[in-house]
């Protein structure tokens, strides 16, 4: 049997204009910097879950010079 771990890293500065979103959950705070919803803790999380699948991580996925493949997360608590 072959085991895979996956490690998940993911930075963004405050700063940005939309709101801050931590794991799907919107926070009164100022926002982070992103191409994205910079939401940390879904990135970080799916960055963990892509590895071990030999997939490419979301940077590679979700390139910031390609805005029609805008990454969001924060719509999944929504539903």
């Amino acid at each position: 049997m072959i085991h895979r771990v996956g490690l998940g890293f993911d930075v963004h500065p405050f700063g940005g204009d939309g709101p801050l979103v931590m794991g799907g959950v919107t926070i009164d705070g100022p926002g982070l910097v992103g191409h994205s919803d910079a939401d940390v803790i879904a990135h970080a999380v799916a960055d963990a879950l892509l590895g071990p699948a030999g997939l490419p991580d979301l940077g590679t996925l979700y390139p910031a010079d390609r805005k029609s493949t805008r990454l969001n997360f924060s719509h999944v608590s929504e539903s």
